[in-house]
């Protein structure tokens, strides 16, 4: 048989084919649809093709992109980053680290122990920075010479895809704003968090947020103590 621009487990001799998990959003259920990361996703040809997909979505989709690989336009004309989990501190050995080498839509899943540092933010929207325990006992330190997770993009928008979950933020300052958190042009997701001793000069000892609008659930903010108030 010809084949071509096809995916073939196994592999399978012809133009362009490929020996790839599809990525299909829920084959066992009838689901074809690609992920967003799908090998299939550009991979296709428009010769003798349809000029839509099964659902009559116009092909290629968006214009001017190659066609997709299978029965359904994805909308992106080339795959997506796939999303991973970073490990700390087996994959790196400081949160800090393990943020700086994620992508959006990454999670940074942190073991349960005390990590002392000060940690800034990268400037990449959609990371979920998670305890694989809780705020009894994954705790982020910040040795009282700096806020403890600081937040200020420059170039990038960090929204409510941003997670930080499931843990104890403590002994933040230093300071004069924000000694467990300060959030800046920003709207994270913040959850199961205890902010709990910090200490700053001015305002905002466990938590500053500034020009943002933040989701705050299941959280504790107490015993922070700030020079002006909050």
């Amino acid at each position: 048989a010809d084949v071509s621009y096809s995916i073939v487990e196994g592999g399978y001799i012809g133009t362009s084919n490929l020996d790839q998990d599809p990525y299909f959003v829920d084959g066992i259920n009838g689901d074809y649809s690609l992920q967003n990361y799908a090998p299939g996703i550009g991979a296709g040809t428009g010769n003798n093709a349809p000029v839509s997909d099964i659902s009559g979505t116009q092909r290629p989709s968006p214009a001017g992109s190659s066609w997709d690989i299978g029965a359904y336009e994805n909308p992106y004309g080339v795959p997506q980053h796939m999303p991973v989990t970073i490990n700390v501190p087996e994959d790196y050995p400081t949160i800090q680290a393990g943020l700086n080498a994620a992508d959006s839509t990454d999670t940074v899943l942190v073991q349960p122990g005390t990590y002392t540092e000060n940690i800034s933010w990268p400037e990449t929207n959609g990371i979920t920075l998670l305890s694989s325990g809780d705020s009894s006992n994954t705790i982020i330190d910040g040795g009282g010479v700096s806020s403890v997770i600081y937040i200020n993009p420059q170039v990038s928008e960090i929204d409510s895809t941003t997670l930080i979950k499931g843990f104890k933020i403590t002994n933040g300052g230093g300071v004069a704003t924000g000694g467990g958190l300060l959030i800046n042009t920003s709207s994270p997701s913040l959850a199961n968090l205890e902010i709990s001793n910090n200490h700053v000069s001015g305002e905002g000892g466990g938590l500053y947020g500034a020009n943002s609008q933040l989701s705050i659930k299941h959280s504790k903010i107490n015993d922070n103590t700030a020079g002006n108030g909050g």
